[in-house]
């Protein structure tokens, strides 16, 4: 493996630390995860149809802002993805030119970013249209084997069983594969100055022939995000805990307006932690898949975009720095 590992972990968490303006970089650029939050329900011998009345008559009062909420949520999901095609390749940038030791600003980075957006955008369109694709052919087959149980009927369950357990075998095989070999896509358009379409083939070559350093970086950074994510989640709930028992109290004494306070207490507080704690993790994973690829190219010989500085030559373990060449 060529990759130092420890030092890119290192410089990664120095980095993300001293510079927290990559922490709302990091929140639109791959730090938001999906969580859910399993809230269990009071138990009781009589309670149960109380509560259940409880419960349906917010949801009656409150019909509104549910859908509202939705209405949100969906409006942010859009902004989400138009602004990761600008934080991506700023986090990406940013965390370059600070690893060379050359000052950045929250502003300068964003500037870069912005200058990406259409690549970016493009790229996201691609992997989705990619993504499509391959669900597409599984929704077919899937199509298939649903008339071939309506003609022949039950009969077909010993042939279509295996075959729909291969089906679901074949999509995680062919998922795992294309994020291996789209790993580096997010990397490529700032480093190598290439498009989406470049993008993704130029990080189809590098993890091929880069695939030991390429697997060992996903599967350990999986990890450290896993866990640092798992983390995030279990602060959330904890500062989410005074807005569940507000939410709690107003499901005892039947008053939906003391619900409604909860639950927003809820998603205020929890909402906070974990859009922080999210910023920094998407901060961790920018930063390190950025000066990985980078270490990757320069191993390879690949030409860095004249908008990269590239740091310092770093001296090998046990060995003298070599003598600067004579004038």
């Amino acid at each position: 493996m060529s990759l130092d590992l420890g030092r890119i972990l290192g410089r990664t968490f120095s980095i993300t630390w001293r510079h927290k303006w990559l922490w709302l970089l990091g929140v639109f650029g791959g730090g938001t995860f999906g969580f859910r939050a399993n809230f269990p329900g009071a138990g009781g011998g009589g309670n149960g149809g109380s509560s259940t009345a409880q419960v349906q008559q917010f949801l009656h009062d409150w019909a509104w802002l549910i859908v509202l909420a939705v209405i949100v949520v969906l409006l942010i999901v859009l902004a989400s993805f138009i602004i990761s095609c600008i934080a991506i390749p700023a986090a990406t940038w940013g965390a370059l030119v600070l690893d060379a030791g050359e000052p950045a600003t929250l502003g300068t980075a964003w500037r870069q970013g912005v200058r990406r957006f259409w690549v970016y955008f493009r790229l996201a369109l691609l992997r989705l249209l990619i993504g499509l694709v391959v669900f597409a052919v599984a929704g077919v087959l899937v199509l298939i084997g649903v008339l071939v149980y309506t003609s022949v009927g039950n009969g077909s369950l010993v042939l279509l069983i295996p075959l729909g357990i291969l089906l679901v075998l074949a999509l995680v095989i062919v998922s795992i594969a294309l994020a291996f070999l789209f790993a580096w896509s997010d990397r490529t358009p700032v480093l190598l100055g290439v498009g989406a379409v470049g993008a993704l083939r130029t990080s189809a070559t590098i993890a091929r022939q880069a695939w030991v350093d390429t697997l060992i970086f996903a599967i350990v950074m999986g990890l450290i995000a896993g866990i640092m994510g798992i983390g995030v989640v279990l602060a959330a709930a904890v500062f989410a805990i005074p807005g569940i028992i507000v939410a709690i109290a107003g499901l005892s004494g039947g008053s939906t307006v003391v619900i409604g306070i909860g639950v927003v207490l809820a998603l205020l507080l929890g909402g906070a932690v974990l859009i922080v704690g999210s910023g920094f993790v998407g901060a961790v994973v920018q930063v390190a898949y950025a000066l990985a690829c980078r270490d990757i190219c320069l191993n390879r010989g690949l030409q860095v975009s004249p908008d990269v500085p590239l740091p310092a030559p770093v001296p090998t373990a046990g060995l003298a720095a070599p003598p600067p060449a004579p004038a």
